[in-house]
């Protein structure tokens, strides 16, 4: 079952973004006709730009979490097959990808019909998985950076009765018996 799982969750991506693809497809929609299409185009190089620098940013702040944080550090140990690291790296390529088909479908007028069509229907495809993959990668870095460590909690709380003790104890040291 848990084997399952781990399929489920690493395809489960490409499945929807192939019956969103294939759905397009059979209901015969078709954008490129439409005149802010190279403003799309434009927009969504521009949005595959901002989140794949933003994983680069953020992943040096999450790596740097492994050593601090036991919470991230246990999540870290128990991911014997790395699909941490295989979830950002499949956005990464995929962003490259779609930024990429979104570069060639700009000079979709200098192509043959034929391969203006493929090209439009992977565009299409690749940018769905790749909005989809970004979800995935940024839910499960969200849920490391602002998980709870219970065991830093409890010590922090014990920190911060054994600081009360300790300003009591100077308190009553320094308690000046004329007052």
């Amino acid at each position: 079952m848990a084997l399952l799982g781990y399929y489920f969750e690493r395809g489960y991506p490409y499945i929807i973004s192939a019956i969103v693809s294939w759905i397009l497809f059979h209901l015969k929609i078709d954008i490129r006709t439409d005149g802010n299409y190279t403003e799309l185009l434009n927009g969504l190089v521009n949005l595959e730009s901002i989140i794949i620098g933003f994983i680069g940013a953020i992943m040096p702040a999450v790596l740097s979490m492994r050593n601090e944080s036991k919470f991230v550090r246990y999540v870290f140990e128990r991911d014997k097959r790395g699909l941490f690291g295989k979830y950002v790296k499949s956005t990464i390529l995929v962003g490259l990808i779609s930024a990429s088909s979104s570069l060639i479908m700009q000079v979709r007028e200098s192509m043959s019909d034929e391969i203006s069509n493929n090209v439009y229907h992977f565009w299409i495809f690749i940018s769905i998985l790749f909005l989809i993959l970004t979800y995935r990668s940024m839910s499960h870095m969200t849920s490391l950076i602002f998980a709870k460590d219970n065991g830093e909690e409890k010590e922090i709380k014990r920190q911060s009765v054994s600081n009360v003790f300790e300003e009591i104890e100077v308190k009553s040291e320094f308690k000046n018996p004329n007052l």
